[in-house]
């Protein structure tokens, strides 16, 4: 509420939300907070050079990389996310 406040906002304004794409739990659960009712106007995936979220959503191509960049955020060196399903099932 603090963060609405910040900004300006009032409780039931959308809002966008930016996440760490990783093994996408947290667009998940962005997502399905959408589909409920929460007040989301866009969520962004954030991704680094191991890009199987950007590559999957714009191309279609949701298959492991030939090899995998070591990068500073290690969180998000994922090959394939293990939340993807929910995504494509949802």
């Amino acid at each position: 509420f603090r963060a609405l406040d910040h900004q300006g906002l009032q409780v039931g304004d959308p809002v966008d939300i930016v996440v760490p794409s990783g093994a996408l739990g947290n667009l998940v659960a962005g997502y399905m907070s959408k589909q409920m009712g929460l007040p989301i106007r866009r969520l962004v995936a954030a991704t680094n050079t191991n890009d199987i979220t950007h590559r999957t959503f714009n191309a279609g191509n949701f298959h492991r990389s030939e090899r995998m960049e070591k990068t500073l955020s290690d969180a998000i060196n994922i090959q394939v996310p293990y939340n993807m399903e929910r995504i494509f099932y949802y």
